[in-house]
């Protein structure tokens, strides 16, 4: 991260990772070693989607598909 987060924002983030599986620590709304090491694996785990899976793009999102 490298704009600091309100302990709010922190406790957002560790909630998401928390329900990801990525984070093991108490919602303590304190972005610590804990924190960094699962923001690290969801971006990994994100960039591995985006490769995988291909990114969404203005023309892409412009798109509209229906079932």
């Amino acid at each position: 991260m490298s704009e600091p987060l309100a302990s709010g924002d922190v406790l957002f983030q560790q909630r998401v990772l928390k329900t990801a599986g990525l984070y093991p620590g108490a919602l303590d709304g304190l972005w610590g070693p804990l924190t960094d090491r699962a923001y690290v694996a969801f971006a990994a785990a994100s960039e591995d989607l985006a490769t995988g899976l291909g990114r969404f793009d203005p023309r892409s999102e412009r798109l509209n598909f229906t079932a």
